[in-house]
């Protein structure tokens, strides 16, 4: 394996735990001399087979870990002792937006979701929002959808 393949393969079954560590660095970002600790976990990014062997996905900027299914891993900053009493870090949201088209009802389905902590995350809509009466969300999943086909003909009926 090379460097520049970045990609490690791990086999293995039930009776084996890999320790995923991340990435920790210290510094000073507020320029009061004082350093802060910021530590970025591997994210679980779904499952591939090659060879006929299905592989739990682990990816930390463009590094990626490929772990036989079974085996089981510690990686989320929580499991890795890496959180602080009283913290609870914000959950990862990349693919931030998305074309909507004209008479159809999906809007938006996140992906790539993931919290540092382990947590689950639920999903919902700000009711303050004067857009979340047009909207409906699936809590578990985050799908996005319009109640009623937006119609851009019809634009004033949407909340300026």
């Amino acid at each position: 394996m090379s460097w520049d393949s970045r990609t490690w393969t791990i086999r293995g079954d039930s009776t084996d735990t890999v320790r995923l560590l991340g990435y920790e660095s210290s510094y000073d970002n507020t320029g009061d001399g004082e350093a802060s600790t910021f530590f970025e976990p591997f994210r679980l990014n779904g499952q591939q087979t090659v060879d006929g062997v299905v592989y739990n996905v682990y990816d930390l900027w463009d590094a990626r870990v490929l772990i036989e299914e079974g085996v089981t891993v510690v990686y989320s900053k929580r499991d890795l002792g890496k959180t602080v009493a009283g913290e609870n870090s914000a959950p990862d949201f990349w693919y931030k937006w998305s074309t909507v088209n004209e008479n159809q009802t999906d809007a938006y389905t996140v992906q790539d979701s993931w919290d540092q902590d382990g947590d689950t995350i639920t999903y919902s809509i700000d009711p303050s929002s004067p857009d979340a009466a047009l909207f409906n969300i699936d809590s578990a999943t985050g799908e996005l959808t319009f109640k009623v086909a937006p119609d851009f003909l019809e634009a004033s009926i949407y909340p300026a």
